[in-house]
């Protein structure tokens, strides 16, 4: 079996990469990695002919199917509605956490506090509790992923 099976994690192609940068540590490894989430194998430096059955093995035994629909979600944030990280890092720190607060407590039939909800009331579409909390995880891991880049862009401009 030479072909790539979609991710377990978000279900996009992967693609295998040689690693050829004579100056990186890991020049003549391989890997296999998803084209849109990043997630990877590891590197191997030998038996290359087992990278495909590697990632595919993994297919199906990663994610939950609540934990795939958060990832699901997240992306299409980012890719239909152009929340992207760049945008997100534009916004103050805690208001993803405030807009994924607001879905976890519609989630749990309880009323929001004035002011919690960040943005515009036309944007404040509560569904049914399962889709709120997918809502409310995929803000989650927006402002995680907000506050790894600002820390890692501190640690950069520090230097």
């Amino acid at each position: 079996m030479n072909e790539l099976l979609f991710c377990p994690f978000c279900g996009c192609d992967a693609e295998r990469v040689d690693i050829d940068a004579a100056d990186d540590e890991n020049a003549g490894g391989s890997f296999v990695r998803c084209r849109r989430c990043d997630a990877s194998t590891a590197i191997h430096f030998d038996r290359k002919e087992n990278l495909t059955s590697a990632w595919n093995s993994r297919r199906g035994a990663i994610l939950s199917p609540a934990a795939s629909a958060v990832l699901s979600e997240r992306f299409r944030q980012v890719d239909g509605e152009g929340h992207t990280p760049a945008a997100d890092d534009t916004y103050p720190g805690g208001l993803l956490a405030r807009a994924a607060a607001s879905y976890a407590l519609s989630a749990a039939r309880m009323a929001l506090p004035a002011g919690l909800w960040p943005w515009h009331a036309s944007w404040w579409k509560p569904k049914d509790p399962r889709r709120d909390l997918v809502r409310a995880g995929a803000l989650i891991l927006a402002e995680i992923e907000r506050i790894d880049r600002a820390a890692e862009k501190e640690a950069t401009d520090g230097r």
